[in-house]
């Protein structure tokens, strides 16, 4: 997965994430689109998926400032996890380390066995 789509797909979990806090969980998703403008003015546009009309909510500084601390949080935690699977990627398959090598030795047996 590219770093642009790893992105997106952390943005949607953070706007799905503050959407669940702003309507306390309890607001109807199956029957209304919500999604979110980030520019100036903040905006929330809740469509209705059968009819025709729309609502936009204005939302204060506060609300804007609440989906930015979950933006942080959520790209926080991904690069902690993405710094771990790299740090361990590199420390695995380092043949300088003694537990790669029977791991390696396991791994040249089973393919020899295939063979």
């Amino acid at each position: 997965m590219s770093r642009l789509a790893r992105s997106k797909k952390l943005n949607k979990l953070a706007i799905n994430k503050f959407i669940c806090i702003y309507f306390d969980e309890k607001y109807p998703n199956d029957e209304y689109d919500i999604s979110i403008q980030d520019n100036k003015p903040f905006m929330i546009n809740i469509t209705h998926k059968t009819k025709e009309w729309n609502w936009i909510l204005y939302s204060t500084q506060k609300y804007y400032d609440l989906l930015n601390d979950i933006k942080i949080e959520l790209f926080r935690k991904h690069l902690a996890v993405y710094k771990i699977q790299q740090w361990w990627k590199k420390r695995f398959y380092d043949p300088k380390l003694p537990f790669i090598h029977k791991y390696m030795n396991k791994q040249y047996d089973a393919y020899s066995t295939f063979v």
